[in-house]
């Protein structure tokens, strides 16, 4: 019988990892150790062969969100999620000539999260979530970096706070 996989709160450490989530893990508590209280791991296999997997939940500092930065690895991967679901994946599966490995990027962009450059925004019609994505920081003075109402008003929310803002059509 297929064990279902499963979120269990609490400290990482009690667990021996996969090895690549174990190498992320040091590398993302390294740079945010404050983080390393909000971990816990995802369990997946069969009852004989079970695999720990990090699942970390940031709760947010902008009282304007509800939902935690999530930040959850798989086999070669790291999956950055945050309002909406909206996420971006961090993998092996298209290396970047001269670029950073796939942990480094995920970490470069948590740190670009956690500083306001990028934001997280997502449209909505009815009230109801038609779509998202990730932006690098907008400003009132360059709004060709601004999303398009086409599909709905756009809600953008920053970590910080500092860039939220509404636009409606």
């Amino acid at each position: 019988m297929r064990r279902k996989e499963k979120r269990e709160n609490g400290d990482e450490s009690q667990v021996k990892l996969e090895y690549y989530s174990e190498q992320f893990a040091k590398k993302l508590f390294k740079r945010f150790p404050q983080w390393k209280q909000y971990s816990g791991y995802r369990v997946t296999g069969e009852p004989d062969d079970i695999a720990y997997w990090l699942d970390v939940h940031v709760p947010p500092v902008n009282p304007n969100v509800s939902e935690p930065l999530k930040i959850t690895t798989y086999p070669k991967e790291v999956l950055v999620t945050w309002i909406k679901g909206v996420h971006r994946h961090f993998d092996t599966f298209f290396p970047r000539p001269h670029s950073p490995d796939y942990m480094e990027q995920a970490i470069e962009m948590l740190e670009e999260v956690v500083t306001d450059k990028i934001v997280f925004g997502y449209w909505e019609q009815d009230g109801k979530p038609t779509g998202g994505g990730i932006y690098f920081s907008l400003t009132a003075d360059s709004p060709s970096k601004m999303p398009s109402t086409e599909h709905g008003s756009v809600i953008i929310r920053s970590w910080l706070g500092g860039q939220d803002r509404e636009i409606h059509p």
